[in-house]
Protein backbone atom coordinates (compact mmCIF):
# COMPACT_ATOMS: atom_id res chain seq x y z
CA UNK A 1 0.00 0.00 0.00
CA UNK A 2 1.49 3.35 -0.95
CA UNK A 3 1.43 6.06 1.41
CA UNK A 4 -0.81 8.23 0.12
CA UNK A 5 -3.55 5.13 0.00
CA UNK A 6 -2.42 4.80 3.71
CA UNK A 7 -3.39 8.38 4.92
CA UNK A 8 -6.94 8.00 2.76
CA UNK A 9 -7.48 5.12 4.49
CA UNK A 10 -7.31 6.79 8.00
CA UNK A 11 -10.46 8.82 7.03
CA UNK A 12 -13.75 8.20 8.48
CA UNK A 13 -16.60 8.00 7.35
CA UNK A 14 -18.53 11.60 8.00
CA UNK A 15 -20.28 11.99 10.64
CA UNK A 16 -24.02 12.69 10.86
CA UNK A 17 -24.37 15.37 14.47
CA UNK A 18 -24.19 18.83 13.32
CA UNK A 19 -24.37 21.71 15.72
CA UNK A 20 -27.71 22.19 15.36
CA UNK A 21 -27.75 18.52 17.33
CA UNK A 22 -26.12 19.55 20.00
CA UNK A 23 -27.89 19.76 23.42
CA UNK A 24 -27.78 23.56 25.35
CA UNK A 25 -25.60 22.09 27.94
CA UNK A 26 -23.12 20.53 25.28
CA UNK A 27 -23.14 24.32 23.30
CA UNK A 28 -22.78 25.81 26.52
CA UNK A 29 -19.83 23.77 27.30
CA UNK A 30 -17.95 25.27 24.28
CA UNK A 31 -18.08 28.55 25.25
CA UNK A 32 -14.41 29.06 27.13
CA UNK A 33 -13.94 32.20 29.71
CA UNK A 34 -14.08 35.71 28.72
CA UNK A 35 -10.63 37.22 28.19
CA UNK A 36 -9.43 40.37 29.70
CA UNK A 37 -11.11 43.84 28.15
CA UNK A 38 -8.97 44.60 24.78
CA UNK A 39 -7.74 48.46 24.17
CA UNK A 40 -9.47 50.70 22.75
CA UNK A 41 -7.36 52.32 19.55
CA UNK A 42 -6.70 55.72 20.84
CA UNK A 43 -5.32 53.74 23.95
CA UNK A 44 -2.75 51.66 21.57
CA UNK A 45 -2.01 54.93 19.87
CA UNK A 46 -1.03 56.76 23.54
CA UNK A 47 1.18 53.29 24.39
CA UNK A 48 3.27 53.47 20.95
CA UNK A 49 3.14 56.43 19.07
CA UNK A 50 6.31 59.08 19.56
CA UNK A 51 4.37 61.97 18.94
CA UNK A 52 5.12 65.23 21.85
CA UNK A 53 2.91 65.90 22.34
CA UNK A 54 0.28 63.19 21.51
CA UNK A 55 -2.81 64.15 20.15
CA UNK A 56 -5.84 64.51 22.09
CA UNK A 57 -8.83 62.11 21.32
CA UNK A 58 -10.74 64.54 19.49
CA UNK A 59 -7.54 65.30 17.27
CA UNK A 60 -6.47 61.85 16.94
CA UNK A 61 -10.01 61.22 15.28
CA UNK A 62 -9.92 63.83 13.36
CA UNK A 63 -6.33 62.58 12.02
CA UNK A 64 -7.78 59.40 10.52
CA UNK A 65 -9.59 61.30 7.94
CA UNK A 66 -7.61 61.00 4.79
CA UNK A 67 -6.91 63.30 1.63
CA UNK A 68 -10.08 63.92 -0.54
CA UNK A 69 -9.55 61.75 -3.55
CA UNK A 70 -10.32 63.07 -7.18
CA UNK A 71 -13.44 63.67 -8.19
CA UNK A 72 -15.01 61.26 -10.15
CA UNK A 73 -16.65 61.49 -13.65
CA UNK A 74 -19.78 62.54 -14.12
CA UNK A 75 -22.20 60.26 -15.17
CA UNK A 76 -23.70 60.18 -18.48
CA UNK A 77 -27.14 61.63 -18.62
CA UNK A 78 -30.42 60.34 -17.79
CA UNK A 79 -33.21 59.87 -20.26
CA UNK A 80 -35.83 62.76 -19.94
CA UNK A 81 -38.18 62.15 -17.65
CA UNK A 82 -42.49 62.69 -18.25
CA UNK A 83 -43.99 66.11 -18.58
CA UNK A 84 -45.27 67.43 -15.13
CA UNK A 85 -48.75 68.67 -14.76
CA UNK A 86 -49.47 72.13 -15.52
CA UNK A 87 -49.30 74.31 -12.80
CA UNK A 88 -52.26 76.32 -10.90
CA UNK A 89 -53.05 79.48 -12.23
CA UNK A 90 -51.33 82.65 -11.03
CA UNK A 91 -53.27 85.64 -9.49
CA UNK A 92 -53.08 88.91 -11.54
CA UNK A 93 -52.33 91.87 -9.34
CA UNK A 94 -55.59 95.11 -9.31
CA UNK A 95 -55.79 98.03 -7.93
CA UNK A 96 -57.96 98.62 -5.25
CA UNK A 97 -60.39 101.12 -5.94
CA UNK A 98 -60.46 102.89 -2.49
CA UNK A 99 -56.80 102.78 -1.24
CA UNK A 100 -55.41 102.73 -4.72
CA UNK A 101 -52.73 99.88 -3.88
CA UNK A 102 -51.78 97.03 -5.47
CA UNK A 103 -53.84 94.03 -4.14
CA UNK A 104 -52.48 90.38 -4.40
CA UNK A 105 -55.26 88.93 -4.23
CA UNK A 106 -56.73 89.63 -1.10
CA UNK A 107 -53.27 90.98 0.02
CA UNK A 108 -52.43 94.84 0.25
CA UNK A 109 -49.19 95.16 -0.90
CA UNK A 110 -49.61 98.62 0.35
CA UNK A 111 -47.63 99.89 -2.42
CA UNK A 112 -49.54 102.81 -4.38
CA UNK A 113 -50.12 102.25 -7.83
CA UNK A 114 -51.21 105.71 -8.54
CA UNK A 115 -49.27 108.56 -7.59
CA UNK A 116 -50.64 112.18 -6.66
CA UNK A 117 -51.31 114.89 -8.75
CA UNK A 118 -48.79 117.38 -9.34
CA UNK A 119 -48.93 121.38 -8.69
CA UNK A 120 -49.84 123.17 -11.54
CA UNK A 121 -47.47 124.53 -14.12
CA UNK A 122 -47.03 128.72 -14.25
CA UNK A 123 -48.66 130.25 -16.99
CA UNK A 124 -46.92 130.43 -20.38
CA UNK A 125 -45.62 133.38 -22.26
CA UNK A 126 -48.46 134.77 -24.41
CA UNK A 127 -47.54 133.30 -28.03
CA UNK A 128 -47.13 135.74 -31.50
CA UNK A 129 -50.07 136.34 -33.47
CA UNK A 130 -48.89 136.26 -37.40
CA UNK A 131 -49.87 138.92 -39.29
CA UNK A 132 -49.53 140.07 -42.85
CA UNK A 133 -47.15 142.80 -43.41
CA UNK A 134 -48.67 145.46 -46.12
CA UNK A 135 -46.11 146.52 -47.93
CA UNK A 136 -44.52 142.55 -49.16
CA UNK A 137 -47.52 141.16 -48.41
CA UNK A 138 -45.32 138.12 -46.39
CA UNK A 139 -46.60 136.21 -43.17
CA UNK A 140 -44.45 138.12 -40.44
CA UNK A 141 -44.10 136.20 -37.18
CA UNK A 142 -43.90 139.59 -34.80
CA UNK A 143 -40.98 140.80 -36.54
CA UNK A 144 -39.59 137.77 -38.42
CA UNK A 145 -40.06 138.04 -42.07
CA UNK A 146 -41.59 134.22 -42.92
CA UNK A 147 -41.00 134.87 -46.28
CA UNK A 148 -44.60 132.90 -47.03
CA UNK A 149 -47.13 135.31 -49.68
CA UNK A 150 -50.07 135.42 -47.75
CA UNK A 151 -51.98 136.09 -50.95
CA UNK A 152 -51.10 134.00 -53.89
CA UNK A 153 -50.81 136.07 -57.37
CA UNK A 154 -53.88 136.82 -59.57
CA UNK A 155 -55.40 134.38 -61.56
CA UNK A 156 -56.32 134.42 -65.15
CA UNK A 157 -59.40 136.27 -65.63
CA UNK A 158 -62.38 133.65 -66.33
CA UNK A 159 -64.29 133.24 -69.27
CA UNK A 160 -67.69 135.69 -70.52
CA UNK A 161 -70.93 134.21 -69.14
CA UNK A 162 -73.79 134.13 -71.20
CA UNK A 163 -76.48 136.35 -71.71
CA UNK A 164 -78.56 136.96 -68.92
CA UNK A 165 -82.63 136.95 -69.54
CA UNK A 166 -84.20 140.37 -70.46
CA UNK A 167 -85.26 141.86 -66.85
CA UNK A 168 -89.51 143.10 -66.09
CA UNK A 169 -89.89 146.74 -66.40
CA UNK A 170 -92.40 147.60 -63.85
CA UNK A 171 -95.68 148.99 -64.73
CA UNK A 172 -98.41 151.47 -63.09
CA UNK A 173 -101.41 149.40 -63.20
CA UNK A 174 -104.28 151.87 -64.34
CA UNK A 175 -106.78 150.45 -62.09
CA UNK A 176 -104.78 151.09 -58.70
CA UNK A 177 -102.05 153.31 -59.66
CA UNK A 178 -99.90 150.55 -57.92
CA UNK A 179 -96.56 149.51 -59.26
CA UNK A 180 -96.79 146.25 -60.95
CA UNK A 181 -93.33 143.61 -61.45
CA UNK A 182 -95.03 142.15 -64.05
CA UNK A 183 -98.52 140.33 -62.41
CA UNK A 184 -97.49 140.87 -59.09
CA UNK A 185 -98.66 143.96 -57.33
CA UNK A 186 -96.13 145.50 -54.60
CA UNK A 187 -98.62 148.05 -53.48
CA UNK A 188 -96.65 151.09 -53.70
CA UNK A 189 -98.61 153.93 -55.36
CA UNK A 190 -97.05 155.09 -58.25
CA UNK A 191 -98.41 158.64 -57.49
CA UNK A 192 -97.97 160.50 -53.84
CA UNK A 193 -102.02 162.20 -52.81
CA UNK A 194 -102.69 165.07 -54.52
CA UNK A 195 -101.78 168.55 -52.56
Amino acid sequence: MSKEDWLASLKGADGTMSFEDLTDEQRESLIGEAGPAGKSAYQSYLDTTADNPKLTEIEWIASLHGHDGQPGQNGSTGPQGPAGNDGADGITPHIDPITKHWMIGETDTFIIAEGVDGNDGTNGIDGITPHIDPTTGNWFIGSNDTGIHAQGPAGNDGANGSNGTDGITPHIDSSTGNWFIGTVNTYIHAQGPAG
